[in-house]
């Protein structure tokens, strides 16, 4: 009978809360991309939301179809539409999470060229390395599902490139937020004042909010980084793997509850996306003037324009 109580236990209302918050929110970040002109903060940020969108889409459609399946006297309607999701839902958290770790790095990248003095972020081909970027999470979220041997190195260590990737990936991104902490406190060029482009002319505050936004996904991370290692030292040594199932189920946590944190964090530290939610919320559209030139004194610039006429 309907509502089925079987169904709807305390666990299974605290997971389709959470899919459907998450839809939800990344709606609204992918809706404020609306009113975000080209950026390479909106460019990163798409790469980070869609999957995460998708995923969460996936996961209500298992939910939907695993509850109108229990209602079926024939077992034809969950072979049709829920056997083949087996193992879907995994493969999207999974690549979602390479996939973020992916973009932070180069989060932090794009940010430090747009305080550099030749300005480079304007030319940077952000869409294009978010594009090819997203080739790294699929390739790592499939690993898992690479049949092997017992005895087999290779096939044992080739599973285990996901775990290599997020060692190597961790200390990338320490390294580069110490760099960036550095550069924070340096004086942006001159010329960076009085620049029209927002990218270029907030780049230090972008920078510093930025940093501020990496604090909780970065120590998220840590979890990993300490199964790597162990991951490491079991394929090195040939150990046990039993000594990494207490930390699989924080692991599970964070990758279950990191996209709605990583929302929120979204609308409050990204600045287009704070300035955009702003407008939204406010109804009206906010100019933002670029600030103005300092003036030329036309008297030095043709000082000498008349120079030979006055030697003759």
């Amino acid at each position: 009978n309907f509502p089925s109580e079987d169904y709807f236990t305390r666990e299974q209302i605290i997971i389709n809360a959470l899919i459907l918050i998450r839809i939800l929110i990344s709606s609204i970040i992918l809706g404020c991309g609306i009113k975000i002109p080209k950026d390479f903060l909106k460019t990163i940020t798409l790469g980070i939301f869609i999957p995460i969108l998708l995923g969460a889409l996936v996961s209500l459609y298992i939910q939907v179809a695993t509850f109108v399946s229990s209602f079926q006297r024939t077992p034809d309607f969950h072979k049709m539409f829920v056997q083949w999701t087996d193992g879907l839902s995994s493969v999207f958290t999974d690549y979602i999470h390479f996939n973020a770790i992916t973009l932070y790095i180069i989060y932090l990248h794009c940010a430090k060229l747009a305080c550099s003095d030749d300005e480079s972020i304007i030319v940077f081909p952000t869409r294009m390395v978010v594009s090819l970027a997203q080739a790294i999470p699929l390739f790592l979220c499939l690993l898992p599902f690479i049949p092997t041997t017992s005895g087999s190195f290779i096939l044992r260590a080739i599973q285990v490139l996901n775990k290599l990737y997020l060692f190597f990936a961790f200390l990338s991104l320490l390294v580069m937020i110490v760099w960036c902490i550095k550069i924070v406190k340096k004086d942006l060029p001159y010329d960076h004042a009085r620049h029209s482009d927002l990218q270029v002319r907030d780049a230090r505050s972008r920078l510093a909010f930025l940093l501020l936004y990496l604090i909780l996904p970065f120590a998220t991370l840590v979890p990993f980084f300490v199964d790597s290692i162990i991951w490491l030292v079991i394929l090195i040594n040939g150990e046990n793997s039993k000594l990494i199932i207490p930390n699989q189920y924080v692991q599970m946590i964070i990758k279950d509850y990191s996209p709605i944190g990583l929302s929120i964090l979204t609308i409050i530290c990204i600045s287009p996306y704070r300035r955009a939610m702003l407008i939204i919320l406010r109804c009206k559209k906010i100019k933002v003037e670029p600030l103005p030139r300092k003036e030329v004194e036309l008297t030095n610039m043709y000082r000498y324009a008349n120079l030979e006429e006055a030697m003759e």
